[in-house]
């Protein structure tokens, strides 16, 4: 009966570690409720998400597809950890493999591409603190068909 209930008071506090954790990050987030944006920020974590959010080729490593239109998710900007994360998506009403051959253009004969039938994966390490995924997708019950096309720029911030 020790042991169940040094269990037992084991289970509370990680309970408690793990509610005063999200009450934390709660207090930290911030939505504005008229445009739905969201923003956190605490020590050694900053992020904010926006449907709304413009990028530039230079924050996201690499052009944005010619015509490709901003998606409404799976865009933010993030600090963590020492790094910089940049996430982008767009939608393209162009095939997918017109996508991928354009992505592969860009990010050079170094890059390395990975071909699962629907989705390709490209990926270009620019050097060891900077590094470009390229996730691009067409699948027919996704975005009304149209090649979903997602850019992730990170950047080692901290220990260069």
């Amino acid at each position: 009966s020790i042991i169940v209930g040094v269990l037992v008071l084991l289970m509370v506090m990680v309970v408690g570690v793990i509610g005063y954790g999200v009450y934390k990050v709660r207090k930290a987030m911030h939505v504005n409720s008229t445009t739905g944006a969201m923003t956190v920020n605490t020590p050694g974590f900053a992020m904010n998400a926006d449907s709304g959010m413009k990028f530039s080729a230079e924050e996201l490593g690499t052009d944005i597809y010619p015509g490709a239109e901003p998606a409404k998710s799976g865009n933010m900007r993030m600090n963590i950890a020492g790094s910089s994360i940049v996430s982008a998506t767009f939608l393209t009403s162009d095939p997918k493999e017109k996508v991928v051959d354009f992505y592969k253009s860009k990010l050079g004969s170094d890059s390395t591409s990975m071909d699962f039938g629907p989705s390709a994966i490209l990926t270009a390490k620019k050097s060891d603190q900077d590094q470009v995924t390229v996730t691009i997708s067409q699948q027919s019950n996704q975005s009304d068909g149209k090649t979903q096309i997602h850019i992730q720029h990170t950047v080692v911030t901290k220990g260069k």
